[in-house]
């Protein structure tokens, strides 16, 4: 006979998971009408009355799961991560050896990339500005870039090894260096000017740092 305790144990834990659910689709019901709200407006002009109007929620709603507008921005920062930790990219130690590390890499930047490519030019320069500018927005900005850079220097230390990438220059200043040009894509792309789409400004860009900008000699 089953005890009467296993089926209150499944039944609080299928409670919970509801709960945690519900917690989460609450959570990203806010995220995005924040969003929706920077893609609209100066950050500054933004109050978290306007988001949880816009969330159709209580004010002390968002203060359940958000502590300011700046951790809006933080899990934005995070959500990245995620998407990148879901690539193969992120457990450099089972890369495919079948596909170049560089394609890998490239394939991962664009599923990021596609984030910024969904929304407004507005809210990409509003994100960048503010990780130069908000201490908040800077601080978690700058923990995701690192756990992405940790990550990243294992894959081009993997294509050294490959014989895919330079030997000549340190993985660490090689990764900060490809990295930058990640970022220097989205500054371009989100500059009011330019009409070129985001993704083929990615790939143009990284294929200029796979060739390089030098004439190659000719082979005899």
């Amino acid at each position: 006979m089953i005890p009467n305790s296993f089926t209150i144990t499944e039944d609080t834990e299928t409670t919970l998971s509801r709960r945690d659910r519900k917690r989460q689709e609450t959570k990203e019901r806010l995220f995005e009408a924040a969003m929706a709200l920077f893609e609209q407006r100066d950050f500054d002009a933004v109050t978290v009355q306007m988001i949880t109007d816009a969330a159709d929620l209580g004010k002390g709603t968002f203060f359940n799961h958000f502590d300011s507008k700046e951790a809006v921005v933080g899990y934005f920062f995070e959500r990245q991560f995620v998407l990148f930790s879901q690539t193969p990219v992120s457990q450099p130690e089972n890369l495919p050896s079948d596909i170049s590390v560089w394609e890998q890499t490239r394939r991962a930047l664009h599923l990021l990339i596609e984030q910024h490519a969904k929304r407004d030019k507005r809210l990409t320069r509003t994100l960048m500005s503010l990780t130069l500018t908000n201490p908040v927005a800077q601080e978690a900005s700058f923990l995701i870039k690192s756990r992405v850079k940790e990550i990243m220097t294992q894959v081009i230390r993997i294509g050294q090894e490959r014989g895919e990438l330079r030997q000549d220059i340190q993985n660490l200043p090689l990764t900060e260096y490809m990295m930058s040009f990640y970022f220097y894509t989205l500054w371009r792309w989100a500059s009011p000017e330019n009409t070129e789409a985001l993704e083929t400004l990615l790939d143009t860009t990284y294929q200029l740092i796979l060739e390089g900008v030098c004439v190659q000699p000719r082979s005899e």
